[in-house]
């Protein structure tokens, strides 16, 4: 079982890099979703920002990945399992701030050249902005979430060892204000305009917030319920140890290829509406 979880956590980090290495790649002149004139693509500060950003992957996929031989020790279940969520928070937890800090760090060298696009005041559409949001999950899709934030504080609280109660309550509530965080970044995301056609660009900002809002609710509660399971294994005996064990495995795998396929999907169908509008 411990090579299981030491492969698991080798696939994760791969996905990972996956995910971060596919917004450093110019697609329809978005680079790090950031929209560029073609002519500042291949600037160098812009590939200097890549270069850089492409750099911190490795180096957050190689620590991960040196940790992950952890996994090969012989421990119990119980510590097994919370050494894995804690390794699979910390590894989500910083991609997500690298690739939030980068995009910014992209839009920071737009403004400071001076590489806005040119406003078009045909394409301007008061309906597009006001109804930026309204194929984003609701709110209340974090609600499960939070109902399992509660569970583990709970199950934490219970714990003999304090320490371990508060070290392990302190995180989950860290990962669900992390993801209630990118949450509000998403819904403030402007409308980008980079089809001429402002039916296209409704759908692709329709298609892009609603994947984005539907990853960050399904990852924050399976990450969530996966702290819920090494919680109860750690009182668990027999065949229900066992059970655990397995759902957790499966959870894993679950959110790895939930993720990979999703991204592609949302990739496959913005490169579809673009088309017939030309885009290089």
């Amino acid at each position: 079982m411990t090579y299981l979880f030491f492969i698991i956590a080798l696939v994760l980090c791969g996905t990972t890099a996956f995910g971060l290495r596919l917004i450093s790649k110019p697609h329809k002149n978005v680079l790090l979703e950031n929209t560029l004139a073609p002519e500042h693509l291949d600037d160098p500060s812009v590939h200097s920002l890549i270069i850089e950003f492409r750099k911190r992957i490795l180096q957050i996929v190689g620590t991960f990945s040196v940790a992950s031989l952890l996994f090969l020790f012989n421990l119990s279940d119980s510590i097994i399992l919370t050494l894995f969520w804690l390794y699979m928070a910390a590894l989500l937890g910083t991609a997500y701030l690298v690739q939030v800090h980068y995009i910014g760090k992209m839009r920071q060298l737009i403004l400071a050249n001076g590489w806005e696009l040119p406003i078009d005041p045909i394409r301007i559409d008061t309906k597009l902005v006001q109804a930026k949001n309204k194929r984003m999950l609701p709110w209340y899709s974090l609600v499960p979430a939070g109902i399992l934030l509660m569970i583990s504080l709970y199950q934490a609280w219970q714990l003999p060892d304090l320490s371990t109660g508060y070290l392990m309550g302190g995180v989950s509530l860290a990962i669900f204000a992390l993801f209630v965080y990118l949450w509000v970044i998403i819904s403030r995301l402007p409308v980008r305009g980079i089809s001429g056609d402002s039916a296209i660009d409704q759908h692709i900002n329709d298609l892009t917030k609603r994947y984005w809002s539907l990853l960050i609710a399904v990852t924050c509660t399976i990450t969530l319920l996966l702290l819920t399971v090494p919680l109860a294994s750690m009182s668990a005996t027999g065949a229900f140890s066992t059970i655990l064990l397995v759902l957790f495995v499966v959870l894993v795998v679950f959110l790895i290829v939930f993720t990979f396929f999703l991204l592609l999907d949302l990739r496959k169908k913005q490169d579809q509406l673009l088309e017939p509008a030309g885009q290089p």
